[in-house]
């Protein structure tokens, strides 16, 4: 079964302790994927009909009180069970040994109709992808994705913190490892890979940590060069640095592409970038403009949006219908706030201001983009998914201001201005 068929269902619990025999789930939720995007979501509180211990209250916000008149365990895991009645539905979690073992002893204590199913750990995959370096729990991985969680040990924004950074990992697995079915998945979470590199590769390793102390540590594009001047493969970095540590990981657990990539590798170019966002879409125009063997030939960080066939009546009615401001916080300077610019479903430019700073530069980006007619958009299907779903993941931190051809230019002004001056203190 194809990664891009199956129905993950991201499943995170709160517990009134760790023994599913006497201990009993408060809070839970489940976030479903399928082909790589989150399309549903269930959460709920359970009535445990036992006291929460302290620390529990304490760590999760859940009290006694909020408890009082949750919904029945019957009602709640009827639902849950349902969700995975479908045979290509698979249960995902974090350490999903503690949640799956929780789930499915509560299910059969309430009499529910349930057989096993397959299991997937984001826990374990993390481990074989991400960098060595990178602390494998929730809030460090999800920080490693750039993933907001609001409420950090409730059920649903880890739920969906969870599921946001397994689409990222499936992503790394399918384009790094070539694996594009479900159980040659799990045969790759409960294998083994990393494998002792030989001497006869040590070259092709030094030359590429020779760019170690030269590639700036921030976010940006790595461009991997061969010989003739020709790329070989475009890819976003965090930090840049930090990637070239990730590739030789990779190489030494003899990864495919990755030694493919390093056996032609002549020299390294990049490209820095200010945000996650302006990464994204750098990556993407790059690999759209250049065209580089490794990216095509193994899909690597590449969206389909374009598979639909789209006639133009409805690209120029989305394109018309994705223009808007985005305001998130700036998450390095207090009081400063990371300004986006979308334009038809294009990104366009950013800006980082103080919550006080003069404000005539973000006014003279709005009439610059939004109210120049210079402009030649070209509508780009791929580049307008990638935007969506860097915005519904920040969606719960951010501001937007929606722009239609209505809009008028002094009221938009002034809607930027106030929402400028009051993000902070709302």
């Amino acid at each position: 079964m194809q990664l891009s068929e199956a129905n993950f269902i991201v499943i995170d619990i709160e517990t009134t302790g760790s023994k599913p025999e006497i201990d009993r789930i408060i809070d839970i939720a489940c976030v479903t994927v399928n082909n790589f995007e989150i399309t549903d979501t269930y959460s709920s509180f359970v009535n445990p009909h036992q006291s929460v211990p302290w620390f529990i209250q304490k760590l999760t916000g859940i009290n006694n009180k909020l408890l009082k008149n949750a919904p029945e365990p019957i009602r709640v895991f009827k639902n849950i069970a349902d969700l995975f009645q479908s045979h290509n539905t698979f249960f995902v979690a974090h350490a999903a040994s503690f949640d799956y073992g929780f789930v499915k002893h509560t299910i059969k204590r309430l009499n529910i109709p349930f057989q096993d199913i397959p299991v997937l750990c984001t826990l374990k995959l993390a481990k074989k992808v991400l960098p060595s370096n990178i602390n494998k729990n929730v809030s460090a991985i999800a920080e490693y994705f750039n993933i907001p969680i609001i409420n950090r040990h409730r059920a649903f924004d880890d739920a969906f913190a969870t599921a946001n950074f397994f689409i990222e990992i499936l992503h790394i697995i399918r384009n790094r490892y070539g694996i594009n079915d479900v159980y040659e998945l799990l045969e790759f979470q409960n294998s083994s890979t990393t494998k002792t590199i030989s001497k006869k590769n040590q070259k092709l390793i030094d030359k590429l940590m020779q760019y170690k102390n030269v590639v700036p540590n921030q976010s940006g594009v790595i461009i991997f060069i061969n010989s003739q001047g020709n790329v070989l493969h475009i890819s976003k970095a965090n930090s840049m640095s930090e990637h070239i540590d990730y590739f030789v990981e990779q190489f030494k657990k003899s990864v495919k592409n990755v030694k493919e990539i390093l056996k032609f590798f002549h020299r390294l170019d990049w490209i820095e970038t200010t945000n996650e966002l302006d990464t994204i879409i750098t990556e993407h125009r790059k690999i759209k403009q250049l065209k580089p063997y490794f990216n095509f030939m193994y899909n690597m960080d590449l969206v389909n949006a374009n598979d639909i066939t789209i006639n133009d009546n409805t690209q120029k009615l989305l394109a018309s219908n994705f223009s808007m401001i985005v305001f998130i916080k700036n998450s390095e300077r207090e009081k400063n706030i990371d300004i986006y610019f979308i334009k038809q479903g294009l990104y366009k430019k950013s800006l980082t201001i103080g919550v006080k700073a003069n404000t005539q530069p973000v006014i003279d980006s709005i009439d610059d983009i939004y109210f120049s007619y210079n402009d030649n958009n070209e509508f780009d299907a791929d580049e307008m998914k990638l935007i969506s779903n860097w915005f519904s993941k920040n969606e719960a931190i951010a501001k937007e201001i929606k722009i239609t051809n209505d809009t008028n230019k002094d009221e938009l002004h002034k809607n930027v201005i106030d929402t400028i001056r009051n993000f902070y203190y709302e």
